[in-house]
């Protein structure tokens, strides 16, 4: 029940202590929990453990981390106990373990907080007192599925694919070493020693003079395959990415758009008058027609029709222009991995051949042996009365006498 002489909010204590939560919550935190519409005793701690891990993972990479990323991987499950809340990975999207397979014996210990005026403010926007995110329990959670990743900014698009390439990761080993860079960085080295930072780097360098903007809360509707409803708002102490690009980024468009007037003789010099070009091969007379029968009113909205048309037309193109790029990008990965098994290939090769080569010349030797032994036998049969005991396989007979090989190959 809620207390009315001060705003209040409950933890559970394994928050703390298993998974290292800190108050203040992160803007990230808050940010899940206004999407799910929630408070935090809510959320069941292993679904806790995978939001931390993923805000230690894209901090690792030096990457802003937002609820539209986390739900490209997570989708919610709403328990049949009213109230309760779990995220899961989305089928094919496995990005972490579950930071323990059975959870239980949390619920008895757990401390209640409350909004002290005057003291830090863990709670309430101290600008506005409104809450950081739902501090009572909800009876109307989100049943959040899936973000639609190909709606997502172009940087965060590619981030997504990014992350996809990563194996299952620990959530354990990620949580143990989010205070430790130099640990974060031996794991997921030894896991995933081709994802690295550089390569991220790389991934994102096309999509830095583009603008680096992150989906707002108000626009959750629009990235869901299901819609849901507008969540709380997060505290302005925060900074909240906005869904436009920065206002750098038209000045560099402008930029771009102005290389098109050089030139006397270009096409796309837009001071020059090219309506002759037109009216000789573009219109003709069964055109000025049918503009004339449509009216003003009927060539503005075709016009419309036709650039809106354009404009989706220009959206698909680059969304495939991306995936395409993330596509070569794997089948590079794919080539140098082929690459470095044919040359392992070519070296056993090589080895075996040697190895085929010594049993050759240890199976001549040993046929060499067997039939001096034998003739040394024969010997002793025809004529018993020789004295065999210096005959020796390694000597050779010259010029009448009997020396070492070596001393006949050096002579």
């Amino acid at each position: 029940m809620k207390d009315d002489s001060s705003d209040f909010c409950y933890f559970y204590e394994t928050f703390f202590t298993q998974l290292g939560m800190k108050l203040p919550l992160t803007r990230f935190e808050c940010e899940v929990l206004n999407w799910l519409n929630i408070s935090p005793s809510q959320l069941h701690p292993n679904s806790w453990a995978f939001a931390s891990a993923f805000e230690c993972l894209l901090t690792y990479y030096g990457l802003e981390v937002s609820a539209a990323l986390f739900f490209c991987f997570f989708q919610v499950k709403i328990g049949k106990q009213v109230g309760w809340v779990s995220i899961n990975g989305i089928p094919g999207r496995k990005l972490f373990e579950s930071f323990d397979q059975s959870y239980k014996n949390f619920k008895a210990r757990f401390f209640k907080i409350w909004a002290v005026p005057g003291e830090p403010y863990f709670l309430l926007n101290k600008d506005d007192g409104k809450p950081l995110f739902p501090l009572y329990w909800s009876h109307d959670p989100q049943p959040i599925k899936e973000v639609d990743e190909t709606r997502l900014p172009r940087n965060e698009f590619c981030i997504v694919q990014f992350l996809k390439k990563l194996p299952s990761l620990s959530t354990v080993k990620i949580l143990a070493a989010q205070n430790d860079p130099n640990a974060m960085d031996a794991y997921l080295t030894s896991m995933a020693p081709k994802m690295s930072k550089k390569r991220m780097e790389e991934l994102l360098e096309p999509t830095k003079k583009e603008g680096t903007s992150h989906v707002t809360l108000n626009a959750v509707p629009s990235v869901f395959k299901d819609n849901i409803a507008e969540a709380v708002p997060l505290a302005t102490t925060f900074v909240v990415s906005t869904s436009k690009a920065p206002t750098n980024t038209c000045t560099s468009w402008a930029e771009h758009l102005r290389e098109f007037d050089k030139g006397e003789d270009s096409l796309w010099n837009l001071s020059i008058d090219r309506s002759n070009i037109i009216d000789e091969h573009i219109m003709r007379p069964t055109d000025e027609a049918k503009f004339a029968r449509a009216g003003d009113i009927g060539v503005c909205k075709a016009l419309t029709s036709h650039n809106l048309r354009s404009i989706a037309m220009v959206h698909h193109l680059g969304h495939a222009i991306i995936q395409k790029d993330v596509s070569i990008d794997t089948l590079k990965n794919k080539i140098a991995n082929l690459e470095k098994e044919l040359a392992e290939k070519n070296k056993l090769a090589t080895v075996y051949s040697n190895l085929k080569k010594e049993k050759k010349d240890l199976a001549a030797n040993c046929q060499y042996r067997d039939g001096f032994e034998n003739a040394i036998s024969q010997i002793r049969i025809l004529a018993p009365y020789v004295d065999v005991s210096k005959v020796d396989k390694y000597k050779v007979v010259r010029d009448g006498m009997i020396v070492d090989e070596e001393e006949e190959e050096e002579t």
